[in-house]
């Protein structure tokens, strides 16, 4: 984000994984998308993501949801 010149409360992170979240919470990111085939032992569902997404055409839609859950 650094690189990048943006905020944590201005970003959105995507990825598959229970500790993603975790960091992603710990930044005080906007939101996280989870794809729900990610390298996790509990249901990706459960993890706590704003969003879960099963391909990433519905990445837009994720997006969205993480808005919703502010």
């Amino acid at each position: 984000m650094e690189t990048l010149g943006v905020r944590p409360e201005t970003t959105v992170m995507v990825s598959d994984s229970e500790t993603d979240v975790k960091i992603a919470r710990a930044g005080a990111l906007q939101g996280i998308v989870l794809v729900n085939h990610g390298h996790s032992a509990r249901p990706v569902a459960t993890l706590g993501a704003d969003a879960v997404i099963k391909h990433l055409h519905e990445l837009v839609e994720g997006l969205a949801l993480t808005r919703e859950a502010q």
